[in-house]
């Protein structure tokens, strides 16, 4: 969750900021849809349609303070769609599946180069220790 804050020197109210955001947002050719809350959820006041991945949820609040000013809090969440979510499960079992039945040994490249992240990403080091980079054993040089 992301959160921005501005401060206005004139009063102004939540429903008149999410009434901007919405109109400039329609106007963008960027988006497509957006959904205004009818007041019912606590999460989200305005949500935006990011591909079919996910959603952009947008909440606002403002704070009124002495003399008119206000201060604006926006947060951003967000939130995946039920095909994302879907996509994501899929590509998991699919890699899962992929490592159990040795796919890495009908392709080679494939396999080391998993292989490499995997070494290069989880060696165990003591703290403050500096890696040191190694060739791969067997790897034909350039000269």
């Amino acid at each position: 969750m992301i959160e921005d804050r501005f401060w206005s020197e004139t009063c102004t109210t939540a429903d008149r900021v999410l009434t901007e955001l919405a109109d400039w947002l329609r106007q963008s050719r960027a988006v497509r849809t957006i959904e205004v809350d009818e007041g019912w959820s606590d999460d989200r006041d305005v949500s935006v349609f990011v591909g079919r991945w996910a959603w952009l949820d947008i909440r606002a609040l403002v704070e009124t303070h002495d003399a008119g000013r206000s201060l604006v809090r926006f947060s951003t969440h967000l939130r995946p769609t039920i095909y994302g979510v879907a996509t994501a499960l899929v590509l998991g079992v699919a890699l899962f599946v992929a490592a159990l039945y040795g796919v890495a040994l009908r392709w080679p490249l494939a396999g080391a180069t998993a292989a490499g992240l995997r070494c290069r990403c989880s060696s165990p080091r003591l703290p403050g220790e500096r890696r040191r980079p190694r060739p791969l054993s067997g790897a034909a040089s350039r000269g």
